[in-house]
């Protein structure tokens, strides 16, 4: 029941995430795309209402995922820990070949999963950040160019208080790509606290 279940929950999680990241993507492309002299409020209103509907769901993959995102998370990464404490402190097992591709399997399922689905995850805040900036370029150059237009409602003012597109786990840990570093790292403590207490 591991793999498979914590797989398909990893799966889905990160389908969501791609396609929502993809959503963005395509938002900041149409963003840039358009001429500065056709990017007046009404147009501008267009764009936030499409970028709302985005962040909308968003929220509910994230009200849906935040508990079995965790979940899964959680539990790769104790997987990871478990087989590296197995290995250090178990020595019976070490000559059976069986043992290593069975090793190798989960700690690449464990790692790579968790590495994927953070990278996946954080990527959809990353390309929120492109579509800010990108919106608030155009905007920026629309006054820049059009000086006459100083009277119109400033849309930045939106983007500055909008909630950020940052996923999280249970509101404990945010899905950022700097976190996978972060899970390395822990790993590699408890590797080392592990063979400390062996020695």
């Amino acid at each position: 029941m591991y793999p498979t279940l914590t797989n398909l929950v990893a799966y889905v999680y990160c389908l969501l995430c791609s396609r929502t990241s993809k959503h963005i993507r395509q938002l900041t492309f149409e963003t840039q795309n358009i001429l500065l002299k056709d990017f007046n409020n009404l147009k501008q209103i267009q764009v936030l209402k499409k970028e709302a509907k985005i962040f909308d769901i968003v929220q509910d993959v994230q009200s849906t995922f935040s508990a079995p995102s965790f979940c899964v998370m959680l539990s790769h990464c104790f997987m990871c820990c478990s087989f590296f404490g197995y290995v250090l402190l178990t020595t019976q097992l070490m000559s059976y070949p069986l043992f290593y591709v069975s090793l190798i399997f989960y700690v690449l399922n464990s790692f790579g999963s968790l590495a994927v689905c953070l990278w996946i995850a954080g990527g959809v805040s990353v390309e929120a950040e492109n579509f800010r900036t990108a919106f608030r370029r155009k905007v920026n150059l629309r006054k820049i160019m059009f000086a006459e237009v100083v009277n119109e409602q400033n849309s930045n003012d939106y983007l500055m208080t909008e909630q950020d597109y940052i996923l999280s786990g249970c509101d404990l840990l945010q899905y950022k790509r700097s976190l996978i570093i972060t899970v390395v790292g822990t790993i590699l403590t408890y590797t080392l606290l592990l063979l400390n207490l062996k020695e």
